[in-house]
């Protein structure tokens, strides 16, 4: 698997890359931005979008097409622990990969972890329900982050969880191998099948970002200079067999580019 950071989409074939700083909400009473990270931070501390702090998060998502990688900055100087696995990162090969929750920040001094989805009778007051919690494993090497969602068979269905099984449309593939779908490109997750195990069963949900106290927004690629414009709205696709999770961006050739918005394009390696 190329890495969509070496400037070129796996998926689709498109060379047309967006590099994102992955934002999350803080501040009290108000919403402000700072970059998502794996380091557990004080949430009424700013931290500026602009910059690399070992264990921040950057997407990196195909304008065409929407799929989105995310990658750790300096996984090597981020004390997480070794992640039980014998499978290489599928971006460089490195050997030695590390596990991490990925805490989610809002405005109070609280912290939940991302998940698929919530309880939706907990959404506005407190989201301690949440379904298909997701980690990640971070390649030690090149940072990429492959997302796994917790008990995904478990994972409720329906609109009130944001949350439906996609129509199948792929054909069978070797199990852990690449596999072609539509139109003779690389199948994704959004054909209907794990690119990971080959199982036919994929949840898509659109997580929540959380603001003031508990309230929501869209989880986005950006939110504009005055954090009221959400572009490039973000899906995960998860297997409900092993749980692998692959996230996609609504309308990516939208999402502006430069200044305050946090975004540049990437060039071809």
């Amino acid at each position: 698997m190329n890495s969509l950071r070496s400037g070129g989409c796996r998926d689709c074939g498109a060379r047309d890359v967006l590099e994102a700083v992955a934002p999350e909400m803080h501040g009290a009473g108000r919403a402000a931005l700072r970059p998502a990270s794996l380091v557990a931070r004080d949430p009424a501390v700013p931290l500026d979008l602009r910059e690399r702090e070992p264990g921040t998060l950057r997407t990196f998502t195909c304008r065409s097409c929407g799929l989105t990688d995310w990658h750790v900055v300096e996984p090597e100087l981020v004390e997480l622990p070794r992640a039980a696995t014998d499978t290489p990162c599928p971006a460089c090969d490195a050997p030695e990969r590390r596990s991490a929750l990925v805490p989610e920040v809002s405005n109070t001094v609280a912290r939940f972890v991302t998940a698929v989805a919530y309880a939706p009778a907990f959404l506005g007051k407190n989201p301690n329900k949440p379904k298909g919690v997701l980690s990640v494993l971070v390649c030690h090497a090149c940072g990429l982050a492959e997302w796994r969602a917790d008990r995904p068979d478990e994972i409720p269905i329906g609109a009130s969880y944001e949350t439906h099984l996609v129509a199948h449309e792929a054909p069978a593939g070797p199990r852990g191998h690449p596999f072609r779908g539509a139109a003779g490109r690389a199948a994704g997750m959004r054909d209907g099948r794990c690119v990971a195990c080959g199982h036919d069963e994929i949840i898509a949900a659109s997580p929540p970002e959380f603001m003031t106290g508990v309230a929501t927004v869209p989880m986005a690629l950006s939110y504009g200079p005055e954090v009221r414009a959400p572009a490039g709205e973000l899906s995960i696709y998860v297997c409900r067999s092993c749980g692998f999770g692959q996230w996609y961006a609504d309308d990516a050739a939208s999402v502006p580019i430069g200044g305050r918005n946090w975004t540049r394009i990437v060039g071809a390696e």
